[in-house]
């Protein structure tokens, strides 16, 4: 696939001031070859295993890339209530095509936002041991490994009164924890499933402006989703979710603890055909974390007053037991949307 981007952005003020020396361009071409092999094979009825090879040739103007990613699977089944599976995979993640533009982009008088062009793919690495007992149990040992992993950060300029917003890379992210998904009913009324997660963080950036940074924590999840049904006939349900995260990092941010509830109530007649649908999105609007920053002499706090509330209401009907086909959409996860 081949990839050009060209941009061209113009400055200029309302009261004719000359901003022409702020006015910037660029042209990046980017291209990239892949290839993919791999195959299955079962030792018996017990073990199998799978393993697939795919690379890539990746090139954003003078920068080229030649990049291996191997992924393998393999399953143990000792009986119908024991499974062991092993499982390494590895993969590429793209920025969006603006955040490597030669660009300024200005927030307000005080902030701005950065194109990088220097700004490259991160490969992300995953081993992770799972146990399933009896099909509903699950347990897993994880690690990832995302070598350049890139994201906005805030910077306060030493040269100027202004705040600099900028996708960059850092050396890595580390992480390693240890999950359980455990789920359980009480009669025909409430079923409810509990998951629990907690991992260690680590980010390491070694060229940050001069004041790199190397940042862990501990965090933990806890997330519980229910639903109680209310009636059978007529087919009447209420979803309660509730979630929370113990304080992280962003790079060289710590970020505070959220939290979050979301409800919804379900309504299915007309043989099943019909559904109503009432939904409530993080009903006390706690689920954005604010972020500090206290690191020689980049001193500053990140509120951000974002409402992600939103209720609701949707109506379906089903004519002759139709079914929606599914259809290949065009990707723009790199455009920024």
């Amino acid at each position: 696939m081949q990839v050009r981007l060209t941009h061209y952005q113009r400055n200029g003020a309302s009261d004719g001031t000359d901003m022409s020396d702020m006015n910037s361009s660029s042209n990046l071409e980017e291209k990239t070859y892949n290839f993919y092999g791999g195959f299955e094979k079962s030792f018996n009825e017990k073990l199998s295993l799978s393993m697939s090879l795919a690379g890539e040739y990746y090139r954003l103007a003078d920068y080229t890339d030649w990049s291996v990613y191997p992924t393998m699977q393999l399953s143990y089944v000792p009986s119908a209530a024991h499974i062991f599976q092993l499982s390494f995979s590895s993969d590429k993640t793209y920025p969006d095509y603006w955040d490597i533009q030669n660009s300024v982009s200005y927030l307000n008088g005080y902030s701005k936002v950065l194109g990088n062009p220097q700004l490259r793919p991160s490969t992300d690495y995953i081993a992770d041991l799972t146990y399933v007992l009896k099909s509903k149990y699950m347990f897993s040992l994880y690690y990832t490994h995302i070598k350049n992993l890139f994201g906005q950060l805030a910077y306060q300029s030493p040269d100027e009164l202004v705040m600099i917003y900028q996708s960059v890379n850092y050396d890595y992210q580390r992480n390693y924890g240890i999950s359980a998904i455990i789920p359980f009913t009480i009669g025909s009324f409430w079923n409810s499933r509990i998951t629990l997660d907690g991992s260690y963080f680590r980010h390491m950036c070694r060229d940050y402006h001069g004041i790199g940074f190397d940042n862990s924590v501990w965090r933990g999840v806890a997330m519980m989703n229910n639903t109680f049904t209310l009636s059978s006939k007529p087919s009447i349900s209420l979803e309660l979710n509730a979630m929370y995260v113990s304080p992280s990092i962003q790079g060289n941010y710590d970020l505070s603890s959220i939290w979050k509830v979301d409800a919804g109530l379900k309504w299915i007649f007309a043989n099943r055909n019909a559904e109503f649908r009432l939904t409530g999105n993080d009903l006390f609007n706690t689920a954005t974390p604010n972020a500090t920053v206290n690191d020689r002499g980049q001193r500053f706090e990140i509120i951000q007053h974002a409402d992600s509330r939103y209720v609701s209401l949707s109506f379906t009907y089903r004519f002759g037991g139709f079914k929606s086909k599914e259809r290949k959409k065009v990707d723009t996860s790199r455009f920024g949307y």
